[in-house]
């Protein structure tokens, strides 16, 4: 039989044990990524990235965005379009947030993003923009980061068109990669 003596610490050893089991570790790893950022190594995984245009400020998809969530051979991603960075005062700029029916699968032409161009050149025919950032296969984790990145101005609202993907999308929970759960046969014993 083991005995394990249970003493008291003392402020200095449980300081000493704070440190050691705390503060090191994440001084560590601070460090490490302040010199990966310095050496610029890594990936930037933000949904825009900042362009000049003959002098103007643009916002471009970043083809590498979905790579956080999904194998870069899924090919799955934006549209890499391009969009003005500051809009007019009279502008209106509406984003389409969504998977693949947003996107308009299985051919792009048919996309929610060409009935709202339309319906703002009706609406609106002096001033407007649809601005589409739709992929294939995406949920709801995926669609909040491209939101959080959607820039704060007047004039500028979101969109979205989600669905099915929740379910038996790539990350659903009835994908096809996914061990099955069958849920009634848990319930059994109604059929009694």
């Amino acid at each position: 039989m083991v005995l394990v003596s249970l003493r008291s610490f003392s402020i200095k050893e449980a300081a000493y044990t704070l440190i050691a089991v705390l503060v090191v570790p994440l001084a560590f790893f601070l460090l490490l990524e302040a010199s990966l950022r310095w050496l610029n190594i890594g990936q930037d995984f933000g949904y825009f990235r900042p362009i000049e245009i003959e002098g103007e400020p643009f916002l471009q998809e970043n083809p590498v965005f979905a790579h956080q969530f999904y194998a870069p051979e899924l090919n799955i991603g934006p549209l890499y379009n391009t969009f003005a960075a500051n809009l007019d005062v009279d502008d209106l700029r509406v984003y389409l947030l969504g998977g693949s029916a947003a996107m308009g699968f299985p051919h792009r032409n048919h996309g929610l993003d060409r009935l709202l161009a339309t319906r703002l050149k009706v609406a609106l025919p002096t001033s407007r923009s649809s601005d589409h950032t739709a992929m294939t296969a995406v949920n709801s984790h995926v669609i909040y980061e491209v939101a959080k990145a959607i820039p704060e101005s007047p004039g500028q609202f979101a969109l979205i068109l989600l669905g099915n993907n929740e379910v038996v999308g790539l990350m659903g929970l009835g994908h096809l990669t996914k061990p099955r759960c069958r849920v009634w046969p848990a319930f059994g014993w109604f059929r009694r």
